[in-house]
Order: C-alpha cells, then structure tokens, then sequence
C-alpha cells in the first residue's frame, strides 16, 4: 500500500507562529514569543541564549563572543535559519521556549 503525503505544507499547521505549545513546561519566560527561533551557545560549564530578533539585519553573520571564545553566528530571519558556523558541537538551535524551559539558568544575549 503506497501513502501519499504533501511534503510541501507543515503537518502542524501554524504550530510555529502561536503562542501555543502542546505541553506544559515549567521553566518559562514571556521576554520573546514562544516560537522565536534562538541558538544556545554552551561553553566552560555556562551557556548563553541569542533569540534571533536580537541580532542586526535580516541575515548575514556576527560573531558573538562568550567565555573568551569568539562564535560565528549565521543567521537568516526570512527563513528562520540560526547556526553556529564553527563550533557546531558548542550549538543548539530550537524554539525560545524550548530552549529556556532546558536552559533557564543561561545567559540572555541582547543587543
């Protein structure tokens, strides 16, 4: 039996842009909307949370430095792409909420 399935829409709807989740978590934070996408930066036994919205322009790259490291940060907002460009295993990206639900005790990075 084949399946087809439309690999072109999201199986989720709009889950991405409401403020909704499908799970409660106890660690939260109202600073950026749920679904912001944000990096976090792990280094030294401390981290450090970039919500996309804090970074200057639409896309491009800028280093932030955190624990005497200097990391490279690619980012495009349009298509809501964040990543470290070196150091990849010191990186995470995901949801703000996700994010700060794991990591509440991180570092918020702000312009």
């Amino acid at each position: 039996m084949k399946v087809s399935r439309d690999y072109s829409r999201n199986p989720y709807g709009q889950y991405d842009f409401s403020e909704s989740i499908f799970f409660p978590v106890y660690n939260s934070d109202t600073r950026y909307h749920t679904k912001t996408w944000s990096l976090l930066i792990k280094a030294k036994g401390d981290s450090l949370i970039i919500p996309i919205a804090e970074l200057e322009g639409e896309r491009g790259t800028q280093i932030i430095t955190f624990k005497g490291r200097g990391f490279p940060i690619y980012f495009d907002k349009s298509r809501r792409l964040l990543f470290c460009t070196k150091y990849e295993e010191s990186c995470i990206a995901g949801f703000w909420f996700a994010l700060y639900a794991f990591y509440s005790e991180s570092k918020i990075y702000e312009r």
